[in-house]
């Protein structure tokens, strides 16, 4: 009898057989846990407001472009001169340099606008002394553009002066940008409302916005230095203006996100 009793209650047990229930409660327990976790973010993410839930929208980008014309040149000129001088000196004393400001001041550019932009003297044998002759490089800024040929040939007339470089320069107020952003956002807005009608919802505000200017090309490239200027000066300005690009494209872009929903919302 006490075998069969032994038999009925089957064997203890053991140690491998514990280890199996431990982990199964584990595990029973751990999937409650994520459960748990997976119902409550759930319900957060349902229990936000509308507008941090990921909305319907649409994207919008929109881009204005237009030419800007310059409104100065820079003129760099090469002076030989026979003697050197620096800083303002050369502007006073260096007879060749004098030559020329005198001459560009009578074609109207004020004294303000001219600068002595390099002075490089020329030595001997390594010697440096108060005969030393010097390459001057002149910068006249010409705010009249209808002139700027006649400067060219003004300035050029002395055999010691050359004619090194002509560089278009554009306005650059940051206001200009600041219109041109805005410009951009309207054709943003205008874009958005033709999208919108077309897809039968409305707008319902916006969720994000970015704009920002742009300077675009051609780029204004400047005049080819050498003999082959000075011609083109010594002649009419109409013919100065044959081949010189005096405006670039500038504008602005804009990417603006929309909120939209039913139009009877």
């Amino acid at each position: 009898m006490p075998v069969q009793n032994e038999i009925d209650a089957g064997p203890s047990p053991g140690p491998v057989s514990n280890k199996i229930n431990v982990i199964r409660t584990c595990l029973s327990e751990r999937q409650a846990e994520c459960q748990s976790a997976l119902s409550e973010a759930k319900s957060s993410y349902t229990d936000r407001p509308m507008s941090e839930q990921q909305p319907d929208k649409i994207t919008v980008q929109a881009t204005f472009e237009e030419e800007l014309a310059a409104d100065r040149a820079v003129i760099d000129f090469q002076i030989a001169g026979e003697s050197f001088w620096s800083g303002d000196e050369a502007l006073a004393r260096a007879r060749e340099v004098r030559e020329v400001v005198d001459a560009l001041k009578q074609t109207g550019i004020a004294e303000a606008d001219i600068t002595l932009r390099d002075v490089v003297a020329e030595t001997q044998k390594g010697v440096f002394t108060d005969s030393s002759s010097a390459r001057y490089t002149l910068r006249a800024v010409c705010r009249d553009l209808n002139r700027v040929a006649d400067v060219l040939v003004q300035a050029t007339r002395p055999k010691h002066t050359t004619l090194s470089s002509v560089d278009w320069r554009f306005p650059d107020d940051p206001a200009f940008d600041d219109e041109r952003v805005a410009k951009a956002l309207v054709r943003a807005n205008r874009r958005a409302a033709v999208m919108a009608e077309a897809l039968g919802v409305a707008i319902r505000g916006v969720i994000s916005a970015q704009a920002h200017p742009s300077h675009g090309g051609p780029a204004a490239r400047p005049l080819a230095s050498g003999a082959n200027v000075r011609q083109v000066a010594m002649s009419t300005s109409d013919t100065l203006d044959m081949g010189v690009v005096r405006t670039t494209k500038v504008g602005a872009q804009a990417r603006v996100e929309y909120r939209i929903g039913p139009k009877d919302a």
